[in-house]
């Protein structure tokens, strides 16, 4: 009686020729990885501190605060003073400017931006903001105010634009985070 001869069979994952069933799919798989590391090794380099962007712009991994006011004003809010590692301004919101502020440190801008109110802001509109928005986080401080929140990392390098965008999309988001809780107040 002849026995046939069974050969291993492995389920390729996609990334290595597709889902298909076939003998030889480990070395197919090892070959894969093997082009992958040549590729990330041709990869472009992130430029260091002090390099340039590939437009041409120049990278930093700090900045001042005085730049910062700069930037601020630059995108059109009111810088109101500076301290330390913070640099406070104001940004045009539904009713009333919306308190701001950017903390630098450390290689990390943080901006914080909260609103006064009597009334306390509602769990399910800050809970629904955190769900269906991105670019910012929204909590309750310890006063029962409403603040919103976002980092940007410059540790590993960002143009002055990146840092100009991060602030303006902020701004943006401030003002709907701040129209919604006022709309949600008033239903």
């Amino acid at each position: 009686m002849h026995r046939a001869r069974l050969l291993p069979l492995f389920l390729v994952p996609l990334g290595c020729g597709g889902p298909q069933v076939v003998g030889d799919a480990l070395t197919a798989c090892q070959q894969h990885l093997v082009d992958l590391t040549v590729q990330c090794r041709q990869a472009p380099k992130v430029a260091p501190s002090g390099g340039r962007a590939t437009s041409g712009a120049p990278v930093v991994n700090e900045i001042s605060n005085v730049d910062l006011g700069k930037i601020i004003s630059s995108v059109g809010f009111q810088v109101r003073g500076e301290q330390h590692t913070v640099v406070k301004f104001a940004m045009p919101g539904p009713q009333s400017a919306i308190e701001a502020q950017i903390h630098n440190n450390e290689g990390n801008l943080r901006l914080y931006a909260t609103r006064v109110t009597e009334e306390p802001a509602s769990l399910a509109l800050i809970n629904e903001w955190n769900r269906t928005k991105r670019y910012s986080r929204a909590h309750i401080d310890s006063d029962g105010d409403a603040v919103l929140e976002s980092d940007l990392d410059i540790r590993g390098g960002v143009t002055i634009h990146t840092i100009r965008g991060f602030i303006k999309i902020f701004g943006i988001s401030s003002s709907a985070f701040f129209t919604e809780l006022r709309k949600g107040r008033s239903t």
